[in-house]
């Protein structure tokens, strides 16, 4: 019986870390700049991913029509 319990705990509890990784992970990726997730605030500046995005395309082109 105690198996069973340790069994579902564990499940459980990875279950709940799992979902708290994903939705950090999807905040992450997120193009706001301003995010309040469960009480967490988070602001960050996010022009400067986007220059680096920009880059990183206009590069990858070039090196496509070497």
């Amino acid at each position: 019986m105690s198996d069973l319990s340790e069994t579902f705990w564990v499940a459980f509890v990875a279950s709940i870390i799992g979902f708290l990784g994903l939705s950090l992970k999807m905040c992450l990726k997120s193009k706001c700049d301003s995010i309040e997730f469960c009480g967490l605030k988070i602001h960050r500046n996010i022009e400067a991913e986007i220059e680096e995005e920009k880059y990183d395309i206009e590069h990858q082109l070039s090196d496509i029509k070497v």
